[in-house]
């Protein structure tokens, strides 16, 4: 029997691997900006915080294929989803609460781009770590 079928998506699994992916996103930022590898150059830190963001929300997949058994590439596309949906309504409470100029920085084909790099890099982690979880390494004893 295959795992992935939508009802074996637990909500509270992909709220927690978003939260884990944010959590370890944040702290490489930090370890990045305490060895003073990232300053404030646009062009040098996107590239550092690209590398951030797939870190992050690859252990954040880690996560949840090591933890959820059941489905966890689904999950991982989740944690994609929530992020979308996280900086869907951060954006309309800032629009609706503070009379804030429109920030233009983020292009949607940029968005689009991190989000996908999100949802990559949470599955390759889910993946793993299911697989870590189900044949207790990371290498297969037989082949698939």
């Amino acid at each position: 029997m295959h795992p992935e079928h939508l009802q074996n998506v637990r909500p509270v699994w992909v709220l927690t691997g978003w939260l884990v992916a944010v959590a370890a996103t944040s702290l490489v930022v930090l370890a990045l900006i305490g060895f003073r590898i990232m300053e404030g150059d646009i062009g040098a830190d996107a590239l550092w915080g690209a590398a951030a963001v797939a870190v992050g929300f690859g252990v954040g997949g880690f996560f949840i294929g090591f933890r959820s058994i059941d489905a966890p590439i689904l999950h991982a596309i989740g944690v994609g989803i929530t992020s979308l949906l996280a900086w869907f309504l951060l954006h309309v409470l800032v629009d609706l609460l503070f009379a804030l100029p429109e920030w233009t920085a983020l292009t949607p084909g940029l968005a689009a781009a991190i989000m996908f790099e999100q949802m990559a890099a949470a599955v390759l982690g889910a993946w793993i770590g299911h697989r870590i979880a189900i044949r207790g390494g990371p290498e297969p004893e037989e082949p698939l």
